[in-house]
C-alpha cells in the first residue's frame, strides 16, 4: 500500500465516481483503476462494487472498513512529511 493508492481510493470515495476522482487527481481513468486494483490485490479484497452502467460508486464491506484506515494513513503520511521538512530547515 502506498500513498498514491490510498489517495486514489479516498478520491473515489469522496467524489462518488471514478471519472470525477480521476479528474480531481489529474489522472486518466485507467491509471486510477490500476492504483485501485493494486490496493485491492494487496489487501486481498475488493473495495468497490463495479458493474457496467452503475454511475455511483458503491463500497463493499471491506471498502467501508477501509475508509477510516485510509484517512488515518493519509494523516500519518502528512505528519511524517512535516517532520522531514522540519529536519531540512536550517537551525
Amino acid at each position: 500500500m502506498n500513498q498514491a493508492e490510498v489517495d486514489a481510493f479516498l478520491a473515489i470515495v469522496e467524489s462518488g465516481s471514478l471519472t470525477r476522482a480521476a479528474q480531481k487527481l489529474y489522472l486518466t481513468q485507467s491509471t486510477l483503476s490500476s492504483r485501485l486494483d493494486c490496493l485491492e490485490k494487496e489487501l486481498g479484497a475488493p473495495l468497490l462494487i463495479r458493474k457496467k452502467g452503475i454511475r455511483r460508486v458503491e463500497l463493499t464491506e471491506a471498502g467501508k472498513k477501509m475508509v477510516p484506515v485510509a484517512k488515518k494513513w493519509k494523516k500519518l503520511w502528512q505528519g511524517t512529511k512535516g517532520i522531514i521538512l522540519e529536519e531540512k530547515l536550517p537551525r
